[in-house]
C-alpha cells in the first residue's frame, strides 16, 4: 500500500524522520515480523524508518513534478523483504525548495487503505507541525483486535457464517466466461504487470449518483452489475467476483493500523430480469457479505465450481472518497500544508484486477475526475483487460440513462455490445 502527500512549505526533514519513527513506535502492525514457516507473526521492537531524500534536478518545475510522480510510481512497485521490519518506508522528493512529494509505502501485510489515512494523520500531526513528539509512545489496539477477530472466526458465530457463505457460493463459478481476444501474440507469456485506466465523464457520474440515491442503491452494486453487462459472453449461471472490504466495526478497530480488510467472494446472479431488480439483488448480496466479512477467503474457495473450459477470474476494488484520499482536506500547520496526492492499488492474484476510485488522486497534469476506472493484469492479458475496461465504461454510461424499472438486463447488455464509441484507455504503464 503506497500513498503520497503533496507538501507545500518549508518542511523540516529531521522532524519528518522523527515523526515516521513515532508512527512505527505507536503502530505495532508496522513492526510485525512475518514468516512463511508459521501461521502467526510477532511484533518486534521499534526501529528507525528508512527515509530517502532526493532533490530532483530536471530543468523546469513541471518536469520535476512529473519526475516526482514517476518516482512515486516506481517506489510503489518495490516489494518489502520477507521477515524485514519495520514494514514502512518513505521517499521524500523535493521538486522545489517549498514543494515536496512524500511517498509512504507500507507492506500490504501490515496496512490497508483505512490504515493509510491513519498513518497520514499521524505524520501530519507531528511532521507538519514542526515539533518533536511529546511523551512516550503508546501502542494502538492492533493485537487485541486481531485476537477478537480470531475468536469470532473459531467460535460458533464464525462457524455459522462459514456454513451460510458456503451454501451461498455452492454452484457458482469464479471464472467469468470470455470469448473476446485475449492478448497480442507478442505478449503471450509476458508476466510483467500493466495498469490501464479511464475516467468516467463527470456528468455521467452525477447522473449515476442521483439514480443510486433515488433507488437507495449502492455504488459497488452498480459497478459489479456493470462488469456483468460488460462481459462479451453472457454468464449462464452465478459467478463470483473477488472484492476487498475495508469496513471496520465502530470503536477500537477504527483507530488501528493493520491489514484488517478482507478479500470476499461476491456472487453475481446470471443477468436476468429487470435492471432495478438485479441491482437490488446485488445490494442485498453485498450486505450479506459485509455481515460475514471476517471469514478468510481461502476457507470458502472449495464451495464454488470452476468452468471446465477456462474463462477469466476478476476482482473489483471499490475505494470511496474516504479511502482514496479524495475526501481528505488539506492539512495546514503554520506555513506548511499537506494534501494526499496518490494511492496505489495492489494486485490480488486474479487474472484481471478492476478498480473503481471515487475522487481519485490527481494525475501529474492536475486532472482529477469524480470517478476513475482501471484494470491491472499481466501484459499477456492486456488486450483482454482493455476490452473489458472499455466495455465496463460503456456499461456505466448506459446505466446512467437507463430506465431501471422498465429496462431488462438483456437490453442493457445489448446497448453495451452496440456502443459506437469506445474511449482509449489512458495512463497505461508497465509495472
Amino acid at each position: 500500500m503506497t500513498t503520497a502527500v503533496d507538501i507545500t512549505g518549508p518542511l523540516r526533514v529531521d522532524v519528518l524522520r522523527q515523526a515516521l519513527d513515532r508512527v512505527v513506535a505507536t503502530r505495532p502492525a508496522l513492526r510485525g515480523v512475518f514468516s512463511p514457516a508459521v501461521p502467526y507473526h510477532e511484533i518486534a521492537p521499534a526501529r528507525p524508518v528508512p527515509l530517502v531524500h532526493r532533490v530532483l534536478s530536471e530543468s523546469t518545475p513541471a518536469r520535476r513534478w512529473q519526475a516526482a510522480h514517476d518516482a512515486a510510481a516506481q517506489e510503489s512497485r518495490q516489494p518489502f523483504a520477507v521477515g524485514a521490519t519495520p514494514l514502512l518506508r518513505a521517499l521524500l522528493l523535493t521538486a522545489e525548495p517549498r514543494r515536496h512529494l512524500l511517498v509512504i509505502s507500507a507492506d500490504p501485510l501490515a496496512a490497508d487503505a483505512w490504515s493509510a489515512n491513519l498513518i497520514q494523520d499521524d505524520l501530519v500531526r507531528h511532521a507538519l507541525a514542526g515539533t518533536r513528539p511529546v511523551g512516550p509512545p503508546t501502542d494502538d489496539a492492533y493485537p487485541a483486535v486481531r485476537r477478537n477477530r480470531a475468536r469470532w472466526e473459531q467460535g460458533p458465530a464464525g462457524e455459522v457464517a462459514l456454513a451460510r457463505r458456503r451454501a451461498r457460493l455452492a454452484g457458482s463459478t469464479d471464472r467469468l466466461p470470455w470469448n473476446a481476444p485475449a492478448a497480442d501474440a507478442d505478449d503471450q507469456g509476458n508476466d510483467a504487470l500493466t495498469e490501464q485506466s479511464v475516467d468516467l465523464p463527470d456528468a455521467v457520474v452525477l447522473r449515476l449518483r442521483e439514480r443510486i440515491r433515488a433507488a437507495a442503491g449502492s455504488t459497488l452494486a452498480a459497478g459489479l452489475a456493470g462488469v456483468v453487462a460488460a462481459l462479451p459472453c453472457e454468464p449462464t449461471r452465478p459467478v463470483t467476483v473477488t472484492s476487498t472490504f475495508a469496513a471496520r466495526t465502530p470503536g477500537a478497530e477504527q483507530q488501528v493500523v493493520g491489514w484488517l480488510s478482507t478479500d470476499v467472494a461476491v456472487v453475481l446472479p446470471a443477468p436476468r430480469g429487470q435492471v432495478d431488480d438485479y441491482l437490488r439483488a446485488l445490494r442485498s448480496e453485498i450486505f450479506d457479505v459485509l455481515g460475514d466479512q471476517w471469514l478468510p477467503l481461502d476457507r470458502l474457495r472449495d464451495a464454488g465450481q470452476p468452468v471446465p473450459d477456462g474463462g477469466v477470474s476478476v476482482s473489483l476494488l471499490y475505494l470511496p472518497s474516504q479511502l482514496s484520499g479524495g475526501a481528505q482536506t488539506t492539512a495546514q500547520r503554520g506555513p506548511v500544508s499537506g494534501q494526499r496526492s496518490a494511492v496505489s492499488v495492489c494486485p490480488t492474484g486474479a487474472d484481471i484486477d478492476l478498480f473503481l476510485l471515487e475522487t481519485p488522486p490527481p494525475r501529474a497534469d492536475g486532472s482529477r475526475p469524480l470517478v476513475r476506472l482501471g484494470a491491472i493484469c499481466t501484459r499477456s492479458r492486456a488486450g483482454m483487460a482493455q476490452t473489458l475496461l472499455n466495455r465496463w465504461h460503456d456499461a456505466l454510461v448506459a446505466l446512467a440513462d437507463l430506465d431501471w424499472r422498465r429496462s431488462s438486463m438483456t437490453q442493457w447488455r445489448a446497448m453495451v455490445a452496440t456502443a459506437a464509441v469506445r474511449p482509449a484507455a489512458v495512463g497505461a504503464a508497465r509495472l
